[in-house]
C-alpha cells in the first residue's frame, strides 16, 4: 500500500480546489442568460493569475458601472488557517508560494498586460485564508465583491498614517511615482478571504451541476469525476473551452442528464444587495441592479439614506425594466427591506406578474396559485404584549425563521421607542429555515397578516407601524406587495453580526413620496 507524504496531500487538496472551482465557473455558461462566453483552465495569457478564466460577450457592469470582460481568478488553496493576508504579506512572494515576484508585481504586470491587449479585466484572489483583522488591510478590503476601497485607502492623510504607511510602501515595492499610478493598478483587485472549504466548495459544486443539467457527484463518493475530466483534458492541451464545446465533452463522458427543470419565464431580472451567493447575477438575470456601492458589507453607509437615495434608484430601475402586462421573474439577493420595497413597488394593481426567485438549496420560482386558501397550508398563531397604553405607534414581530419577539422587545427599550403594543405573529408549526413551503404558502402567509393587521391597526387608530421580520426575501416581497394599507409604516433591518447598532435599525418608512 502506497501513503502519500504530508507534503503532498496539500498541493493534490490544492489542485482539487482549483477543479471544482472551474467547474462552478463552468456551469454559469448554461444560465439561460449568461454572458459568459468562454472558460479556461491554466490559461497561461496572463501569467500569475491563470487557475480559472471567465470571458464575457458582450462584457458585464461591475459594482461602479465599468465594463468588464473578463475576471481572471487565481485560487490560493491551504490546509489549514496558520495564516492570514496582511497588506505586507501582499509584497512578500513567499505569500503565495513564489520566489521572485510579489502578488502586487503579478497584479501590476497581470493589468499591464490587459490593457495592452484593449481590456478592462478582473483580477481575483481565492482563498480560505481570513484577513488579519488587527492589520490595516481589512481596513481597506470591502465585504461587498472584494474590491479595495480607494476612499478610505487614498483618504488624504500624510504618508505618516495608517493609510500613508500602505501607499507608501506599496508604491515603493512596485517602483510607482504617484498615487495615481497605485491607483489604477489596484483598481481591477478583488480579495476573496475566508472563502469556502473543500467541503463546501463540493456541495455548491453539485448545486450548480444540477442546474446546469449535469449528473450531480454522488455523496459519499471517493471518486470526482469533473474533476479527473479537466486535469485529463489538460494533459492534453484543452485548456479553453466554449459551453457547445464543454456540452459535448460532458455527453460523452456521460455527465450530461439535460432533464432537470430550469426556471421558464418571459423575463427575468435582479436586484442585488449582497455579493456573495450573487456574484453570478449577471449571467442568472437579463438585466440586473446593483445596490453594493450604498453598503459596507450588511451596513448602509453612513452617508446613505434608504428613502432618499436607494428607494429612488430601485423605482427608476423597475420603471425602465418593467412593462405592464409582462410576466417577470425577479431575483432579490438583498437586504429584506429592499425586497419589501420592490414588493410594494410592484403591488397587484401594477398589472405585472411578477415573482421573487427564492435561493435554498436550489433557485425555484416562487409563483403563487391564487386559487388556493390558506386552510391549505400551515397558518399563524399569535399574541399580543401590552407595552405603554399612552403610545400611539405599534409594533410587529413576525418569526417565520426563528421568533423574534424578544429581540424586537429588547430592541425597543434599546432605542427608546416607545409602542403601545407589540403583535407577535409565528406559524402554528413551529419556526424553520424551511418553515414556508412555497411561493403559494408565502402569498397566503402574507395576505393573512396583512389583514389581520389592518383590522388592529384601523380598531386601535393609533400611529406608524414598526416591522420586524425574520422570514425568506419572497415572503418580504409578498408583505410589501399588500402593505399600501397598513398607512405609516417603517421596515426594520436584522443586524446578522449584532455588532454595530444593535439587533435591528429602521430602514425603509411608508408611505413612499409621490412623485
Amino acid at each position: 500500500m502506497i501513503f502519500l507524504s504530508n507534503a503532498v496531500i496539500p498541493r493534490l487538496q490544492g489542485d482539487d480546489y482549483q477543479a471544482c472551482y472551474f467547474w462552478i465557473k463552468a456551469c454559469e455558461m448554461f444560465h439561460s442568460h449568461t454572458k459568459v462566453t468562454k472558460i479556461a483552465f491554466e490559461y497561461d495569457e496572463i501569467k500569475s493569475f491563470d487557475d480559472v478564466v471567465s470571458f464575457y460577450d458582450p462584457p458585464i457592469k461591475d459594482s461602479n458601472g465599468d465594463l468588464i470582460h473578463a475576471d481572471y481568478y487565481q485560487l490560493k488553496f491551504h490546509a489549514t488557517q496558520s495564516g492570514a493576508f496582511t497588506w505586507e504579506n501582499l509584497m512578500n512572494p513567499a505569500f503565495i508560494n513564489a520566489k521572485s515576484f510579489s502578488f502586487l508585481q503579478k497584479l501590476r504586470n497581470g493589468q499591464q498586460q490587459a490593457i495592452a491587449q484593449g481590456y478592462n479585466d478582473r483580477f481575483y484572489i481565492v482563498s480560505p485564508w481570513v484577513i488579519d483583522p488587527s492589520d490595516t488591510l481589512s481596513k481597506i478590503v470591502s465585504n461587498n465583491s472584494g474590491e479595495l476601497r480607494m476612499d478610505k485607502l487614498f483618504d488624504g492623510s500624510g504618508d505618516r498614517s495608517e493609510m500613508g504607511k500602505v501607499r507608501v510602501g506599496w508604491c515603493s515595492h512596485l517602483g510607482l511615482k504617484s498615487a495615481d499610478e497605485l491607483k489604477e493598478v489596484l483598481q481591477p483587485l478583488r480579495i476573496i478571504s475566508n472563502y469556502k472549504n473543500i467541503e463546501e466548495l463540493l456541495k455548491d459544486l453539485n448545486r450548480e451541476l444540477s442546474y446546469a443539467q449535469l449528473k450531480p457527484i454522488e455523496n459519499g463518493s471517493l471518486i470526482n469525476p469533473y474533476i479527473n475530466l479537466i486535469q485529463n483534458l489538460l494533459k492534453y492541451g484543452r485548456k479553453e473551452f466554449t459551453k457547445n464545446e464543454l456540452l459535448q465533452i460532458c455527453k460523452e463522458e456521460n455527465l450530461w442528464i439535460g432533464c432537470s427543470k430550469k426556471i421558464e419565464s418571459n423575463k427575468v431580472i435582479g436586484i442585488r444587495s449582497f455579493y456573495r451567493w450573487a456574484e453570478n447575477m449577471e449571467n442568472e438575470t437579463e438585466s440586473m441592479l446593483c445596490l453594493l456601492k450604498y453598503f459596507d458589507g450588511r451596513y448602509i453607509k453612513a452617508d446613505v439614506n434608504w428613502n432618499k437615495d436607494i428607494v429612488p434608484e430601485i423605482e427608476r430601475y423597475l420603471t425602465s425594466e418593467i412593462c405592464s402586462g409582462e410576466k417577470i421573474d425577479i431575483h432579490l439577493d438583498a437586504h429584506s427591506s429592499i425586497a419589501f420595497v420592490v414588493g410594494y413597488c410592484l403591488d397587484p394593481k401594477s398589472g405585472v406578474d411578477v415573482a421573487p426567485v427564492q435561493r435554498n438549496n436550489k433557485r425555484e420560482v416562487w409563483r403563487p396559485d391564487k386559487t388556493k386558501t390558506i386552510r391549505d397550508y400551515p397558518d399563524w398563531e399569535s399574541e399580543i404584549i401590552v407595552q405603554d397604553n399612552n403610545a400611539t405607534d405599534m409594533a410587529v414581530a413576525i418569526g417565520i425563521r426563528h421568533n423574534i419577539v424578544e429581540e424586537v422587545e429588547a430592541y425597543l427599550i434599546t432605542a427608546g421607542l416607545s409602542v403601545n403594543e407589540i403583535f407577535s405573529y409565528y406559524l402554528n408549526t413551529g419556526a424553520g429555515a424551511a418553515a414556508i413551503i412555497d411561493g403559494t404558502h408565502a402569498y397566503l402567509l402574507a395576505d393573512r397578516i396583512v389583514s389581520l393587521l389592518s383590522k388592529q391597526m384601523s380598531m386601535k387608530k393609533k400611529g406608524r407601524l414598526h416591522v420586524f421580520v425574520a422570514a425568506p426575501n419572497a415572503f418580504c416581497f409578498f408583505l410589501g406587495q399588500l402593505s399600501h394599507v397598513l398607512g405609516q409604516t417603517t421596515f426594520y433591518e436584522y443586524d446578522f453580526e449584532n455588532g454595530k447598532t444593535g439587533s435591528y435599525s429602521p430602514a425603509v418608512s411608508l408611505p413612499l413620496t409621490k412623485k
